[in-house]
This record gives structure tokens, C-alpha cells and sequence, in this order.
């Protein structure tokens, strides 16, 4: 409950590990026995302004999204109750609300620093950042990368809400309590080879042949590559049909990723950094997971009126992302390319400027 919350954070239960249902009880106990001058109502008075303090807090559009995004990565660890206690030193005077601001602005900063180190010795900036960063990628996997990704793009959308509207507030209520919590999705999937199921291969088709008829009725497209996308449907639909099996699958989803990279525009569709990195909620739909941007777009519109995306996340499926006059490239709506992965990273980076480590 809130009183609970209240009265815990004055007892700093969580800075003392106390897992003891009763601590915060104790706590008060002892406390009145040290101060037997004190009144319960004058306690109790102290109590509410810290009470009010933090629904001032809450009120501060800037300490919100500050102090939201600290609690939500966990950074540093109990993050409430070390900054209300930062704020309320015991026997002094309360801090001011500019010295909360310098202290969360300067977490914020801690915990984008990226050392280049370890795991990270080949990071100069995020932008080098990979969602797999073993040696040798086709044979293993090493998700050391993988908190620093989350962190920037959490913190890249709660600062692309904040710019959006002054009314507008990154709904921390939804992001703490996702269903199923965060993945990292890349923005164009990369393989398929993690499908090895027949109703996963039969979903998969069934969502890729879609988009490639939608895309069929583009006419702009090269005759041969026509040609070659309709010979691709013909094998597609009999797959829907029959289903022909692993061996089939594999070479179907082959042809339809290098169909899409023969398509104008579109290079270097399979990125693994983190230029090609989206925050979504978990899906239990695993071809999502695998899906070419098309299909994560449309399917991501769908989402839109019944479960939560970020507002950046959002913004890439749309292409909607501007930056300094520079858009996506909404010509081209089958593909995150080379243009959209460009001025997603300098967006970031802008919104991001102020807690860059320099």
C-alpha cells in the first residue's frame, strides 16, 4: 500500500536488506524510545511532508521521467529509497529540489558509461554497441551488451516522450509491469533459424506472404525481380498448403531475404548493432521475433489500441523518427535501410546529448 511505502522509505527498510514483515514497526519502536520528546503527531507531521514531497516529485515532469527511469533500470539499487534518503537527511534540513535534479541527472550519467573494457574494449560509443558480441557470432552467443541497450533505449524513450508535448508523461505504470518484461527486438530481423517447429514455419510463411503480395502490387519494382517474387508466392502458398517441411522452410525464408535486399534501397538489412535495436515487450508469437520489418510493422499497428509500445518504438515502425529536417525513408516501407538506421542513431544521440559521457 502507499501508507506502507511511505513509512518504509522512512525506515530505510530497503537500504537495510531487511526482509522482516515487522522492520518497519520495530523501526518506529525504537525510534520513539530514542526521541521520547518527540509526539507521534509531530512525527507523523514530519512524515507528510515528505509524503507531499514525493507527490511533488511525481508532479515535476523533469524528476519524473529522471527518477522513473533510474527505478526502472535499477540503477543504483533501490533507487527510491537512496535518493529519498539523499533528500532527507536524518537531523538536517531536507535538500533542495535543484540539488534532487543535479543528483538524478548525474546518475543518469553514471549509467550510460560505457568503459572500454572486457566486454566492451571495441565500444567507443553506444552507437558500437551489439546485441551479440561473441567472436565468433555463427557458432555461439554473448549477450554481455545486452543491460547497456535497454538502458539507452529506455532512456531514449522516456526523453522522446518529454520532447513531445509538455503534457505528455513516459507511463512508467506500464513499462515496470510488461507482460512476459523487455526483449530486445531487432528492427529487421536477422535469421529464422531459431523456428523449428511446422506451425511456426506455417505461421511465418503465412505472415511473410502477405507482405510480399502487398508488396507485389508495387510498380516500380524491376520485372525480373517481379517475376522471381511471384515464382517465391507460388512456393509459398503451396508450402501453406502441403507443408514441405524444415528443408523447404529454410530455403523459402532464404529466397524472401534475398528478395528484400535486391530491393531498391534497401543494403545491409541484417544489422546485429544497435542501430537495427527496438525495445518491445516479450510476444509468446516466436515468428514475430524472426520477422522482416514489414511484418513486425504491420503487426505492431495492430498492437497499438490494445497492449503498450513505446513511443519511440512506435515511431521506428512508423518511420516517423525526424531529426534536424532528417526523416526515414517512407518511400520505402518494406525495410529499415541504411537512411532509417542513420537518422534513428542521430535522433538518439541528440535526445540523449545531455548525459553523453564527453
Amino acid at each position: 500500500t502507499k501508507i506502507d511505502l511511505i513509512l518504509d522509505l522512512v525506515s530505510q527498510k530497503a537500504l537495510q536488506r531487511s526482509k522482516d514483515p515487522l522492520y518497519t514497526f520495530n523501526f518506529f519502536v525504537d525510534w520513539f524510545k530514542k526521541n521520547d520528546k518527540v509526539t507521534g503527531l509531530e512525527k507523523w507531521n514530519e512524515i507528510f511532508l515528505q509524503y507531499q514531497r514525493l507527490r511533488d516529485w511525481y508532479a515535476d515532469r523533469e524528476i519524473y521521467h529522471r527518477l522513473g527511469y533510474l527505478v526502472s533500470i535499477n540503477f543504483p539499487a533501490d533507487t527510491l529509497a537512496r535518493i529519498f534518503k539523499f533528500a532527507h537527511p536524518e537531523g538536517k534540513e531536507a535538500r533542495s529540489t535543484e540539488r534532487i535534479r543535479k543528483m538524478l541527472n548525474r546518475l543518469i550519467k553514471y549509467s550510460l558509461i560505457i568503459k572500454p573494457e572486457g566486454k566492451f574494449k571495441d565500444v567507443a560509443d553506444f552507437k558500437d554497441l551489439k546485441y551479440n558480441c561473441a567472436e565468433d557470432p555463427d557458432n555461439s552467443f554473448d549477450a554481455s551488451h545486452h543491460y547497456m541497450i535497454k538502458r539507452y533505449l529506455t532512456l531514449y524513450n522516456v526523453m522522446v516522450t518529454e520532447k513531445a508535448g509538455k503534457s505528455l508523461r513516459y507511463p512508467f505504470a506500464y513499462h515496470n509491469t510488461v507482460d512476459g518484461g523487455w526483449s530486445l527486438e531487432h528492427i529487421h530481423a536477422q535469421k529464422s533459424e531459431t523456428l523449428n517447429k511446422d506451425w511456426q514455419w506455417q505461421q511465418w510463411v503465412a505472415t511473410h506472404l502477405e507482405s510480399l503480395n502487398h508488396l507485389l502490387k508495387n510498380q516500380e519494382l524491376d520485372p525480373d525481380l517481379k517475376t522471381r517474387m511471384s515464382s517465391l508466392r507460388e512456393r509459398m502458398e503451396e508450402f501453406i498448403k502441403m507443408g514441405k517441411g524444415g528443408e523447404e522452410f529454410k530455403n523459402i525464408s532464404q529466397e524472401f531475404r534475398e528478395i528484400m535486399e535486391n530491393l531498391p534501397g534497401a543494403t545491409g538489412l541484417y544489422q546485429d548493432e544497435m542501430a537495427n535495436m527496438a525495445l518491445l515487450g516479450r510476444y509468446d508469437n516466436s515468428t514475430l521475433n524472426n520477422s522482416t520489418f514489414d511484418v513486425k510493422r504491420r503487426k505492431i499497428i495492430s498492437e497499438l489500441s490494445t497492449n503498450f509500445v513505446p513511443i519511440a518504438t512506435e515511431r521506428v515502425f512508423l518511420k516517423a523518427i525526424v531529426n534536424n529536417n532528417e526523416t526515414c525513408d517512407t518511400d520505402h516501407l518494406f525495410f529499415w535501410g541504411d537512411k532509417d538506421r542513420e537518422v534513428y542513431m542521430s535522433d538518439m544521440e541528440a535526445k540523449l546529448k545531455d548525459y553523453l559521457s564527453k
